[in-house]
């Protein structure tokens, strides 16, 4: 297989994979083994194209497009640089799942050479620039349907949104574009979309984008029984005293989701790279997913949960409802106060499980190389116990009648196990 037909192939595999690990990650994943090929090419093989060659002629895919930016942007900051690729590569994917190939997706941009030194132009301008005379704030516009919706989408990019009830009862996206910024506000059969995307050319368009932090307001009637779907990227996702009949789904990437003191039919928070804070907060289901950062969810009360991350920990506490699943690895999971009518399942490796007065007719507590502790609301005598660890003691006995309406199951390796069951407070203490 020549260096070519490698590449290729490892670029279709990695596409594969956007959907599981975050892009920049598998972008980078992709640039190391590129250049560990091509630094072991034979003496007969076409050479890596140096810097200061002339641009590659014919069409271009994804990843000669990046790699030639990649090269010409070599003058910024790492933080600089990779806020540039991240944005033409997410362009590029847009692009590519609208129906187009990767070349025909580059061909709408400028050659990455011309684009590189423009940046790298508007770079050196804006540093030099007053930042506060730069960045002062534009009033922001109303974009609003003209009809009633059952539908609303706010995508947009590396801007900050935040959800609120709106005073007089209507749908509206409150933001300030830029001059040259795509905005577009479109309603149709009862769908009403806001979509913003950032422009990076015109003066310090892009350190704008790093370091101001412009934020995007999304106003709902109270009670509106819609579909809502917020979209960002790269920037945070807040929202506070909504009350909301339909399902929402709050989205977005390398940044934080906080709720706090809502009320929904179906919530649904998903990011990546960073963390998701639930507090006071009611839904009949909820789904809280991201991965290497913390989930922590307070004084909520749902009817199904689900939290899910990896490499970081999920803390529950006085969290209350009928179902809740937990799943994480690689660190500690935190149940206090949490009491459930159906089911309570903990799930990690490599990390503690510690439970304090918790209660649940079916509880499940697994993990490996890690402990379980604490607390449980009830008689052990009410359970069916399964309770199993290695090289390390265990105060549970498999015990109790198998025919017991309640399941009590508590599974680790190398690590100890250690549960008691407390009375429960009465109700009026509850």
């Amino acid at each position: 297989m020549d260096k070519n037909t490698f590449l290729d192939a490892l670029e279709r595999d990695i596409t594969v994979l956007c959907d599981e690990v975050p892009r920049h990650t598998l972008e980078r994943i992709t640039e190391i083994i590129t250049d560990a090929v091509e630094n072991v090419l034979p003496k007969n093989a076409a050479p890596a194209t140096a810097p200061d060659v002339p641009p590659e002629e014919g069409p271009l895919n994804r990843r000669a497009f990046l790699r030639a930016l990649e090269r010409g942007l070599a003058p910024l900051r790492e933080e600089d640089r990779r806020q540039a690729l991240d944005y033409y590569a997410e362009m590029i994917a847009d692009s590519v799942e609208n129906g187009l190939s990767e070349e025909e997706a580059v061909a709408n941009f400028d050659a990455p050479e011309a684009i590189a030194a423009q940046l790298c132009e508007e770079y050196a301008q804006a540093r030099q620039s007053d930042r506060e005379e730069l960045y002062e704030p534009d009033e922001p516009r109303e974009y609003c349907p003209e009809g009633d919706v059952h539908t609303v989408v706010a995508d947009a990019r590396l801007v900050s949104v935040r959800v609120r009830h709106s005073s007089d009862g209507r749908v509206r996206v409150l933001f300030a574009p830029r001059a040259g910024e795509t905005v577009m506000a479109e309603e149709a059969d009862g769908v009403f979309r806001f979509t913003y995307r950032p422009m990076l050319f015109g003066s310090g368009r892009l350190i704008g984008i790093v370091i101001e932090r412009r934020q995007a307001v999304l106003e709902l009637p109270r009670g509106f029984s819609g579909t809502v779907c917020v979209k960002t990227s790269d920037s945070g996702v807040r929202a506070e005293d909504v009350t909301l009949g339909g399902k929402v789904q709050l989205i977005t990437s390398n940044s934080g989701i906080r709720v706090e003191r809502g009320v929904f039919d179906a919530l649904q928070c998903k990011t990546s790279n960073s963390g998701i804070a639930l507090s006071d907060t009611n839904a009949r289901d909820c789904e809280a997913a991201t991965s290497n950062s913390g989930i922590t969810v307070e004084r909520c009360a749902f009817e199904d949960c689900l939290c899910k991350t990896s490499n970081s920990r999920i803390t529950l506490e006085d969290v209350t409802g009928g179902r809740c699943e937990a799943v994480t690895d690689n660190a500690r999971v935190t149940a206090e106060r949490c009491s459930f009518s159906r089911q309570l399942w903990l799930t990690t490796s490599n990390g503690a499980i510690q439970v304090d007065a918790a209660a649940a007719p079916d509880i499940s507590l697994q993990t490996s190389n890690g402990a379980i502790k604490g607390t449980l609301l009830g008689e052990e005598a009410d359970y069916a116990v399964i309770s199993r660890t290695s090289n390390a003691k265990n105060n549970l006995q498999e015990a109790g009648s198998q025919n017991a309406s309640n399941r009590l199951r508590a599974v680790t390796s190398n690590g100890r196990i250690r549960l008691e069951f407390v009375p429960a407070p009465p109700e009026s203490e509850a």
